[in-house]
C-alpha cells in the first residue's frame, strides 16, 4: 500500500504523517536505527504504515479539524488543544505550542518525529509495539505435578522501555486522566 501523506490541508485518503524520505532524515539525524538504509522502500512504507497504527490509537487532546470524519482520517490536523500549562491552542489563528506557533493546516513536528520514532521501532521486528497477547508465548517453566509455572517477560519490556520516550516526544498532545483522590 502507498503512502498517502497528510500535510495538514485534509488530504483524501491520508495514512501517514511522514513519507519515507523524512524517517530517512530523521534516522540519519538521531542514529537511532543502523539497519533502516538497508530496508527496501516497501519494507520502510510497511513500517511507517504499522506506526501509524500505533500513533493513532493514542488519545490526542483537542478535536480534529474536520470533526464529521467526511474528509479528515487521520488524527491531525487538530483544533482547541489545552497545554499542560492551561494555554489554549486556537486553530483560528494557527495553534500555539512551546513558544512556537504553527499553522492550523499543517501537522506539528512531534507528530511526524514520533511517528519516525516508532517505524524505526517497527522496522527491527514487525508489530513490536503491538505484542501478541498469548500467555503460550511466556511460559518458561511448566511443571505438571504441583503445578508450577514459571514465565517470560516476552516482548511486553519493549513497550515498557520505548513508551516513555514516545510519550516525551509527545509531551502536551495527549490526554492524560486527571488524577483523583477519593476519599471514603
Amino acid at each position: 500500500m502507498a503512502l498517502i501523506i497528510e500535510d495538514g490541508s485534509l488530504i483524501a485518503n491520508a495514512n501517514s504523517y511522514v513519507d519515507v524520505s523524512y524517517v530517512d532524515t530523521f534516522n540519519t539525524t538521531y542514529a537511532y536505527n543502523t539497519t533502516w538504509s538497508s530496508l527496501s522502500a516497501i519494507q520502510k512504507e510497511s513500517s511507517i504504515l504499522r506506526a501509524m497504527r500505533y500513533i493513532e490509537n493514542l488519545n490526542f487532546l483537542g478535536y480534529r479539524v474536520d470533526n464529521d470524519r467526511t474528509v479528515q482520517y487521520l488524527s491531525f490536523p487538530r483544533t482547541n488543544i489545552i497545554l499542560s500549562d492551561r494555554r489554549v491552542i486556537n486553530a483560528e489563528n494557527g495553534y500555539y505550542y512551546f513558544g512556537y506557533t504553527v499553522p492550523s493546516d499543517s501537522i506539528p513536528t512531534q507528530i511526524k518525529e514520533a511517528t519516525s520514532y516508532v517505524a524505526l521501532l517497527e522496522s527491527t521486528e514487525a508489530n513490536i509495539m503491538f505484542p501478541e497477547v498469548n500467555s503460550d508465548n511466556y511460559i518458561k517453566k511448566k511443571k505438571l505435578d504441583v503445578l508450577e509455572t514459571e514465565w517470560f517477560k516476552g516482548r511486553q519490556h519493549i513497550i515498557d522501555t520505548k513508551r516513555p520516550i514516545i510519550l516525551g516526544m509527545l509531551k502536551g498532545f495527549l490526554y492524560t486522566p486527571a488524577k483523583t483522590l477519593v476519599r471514603g
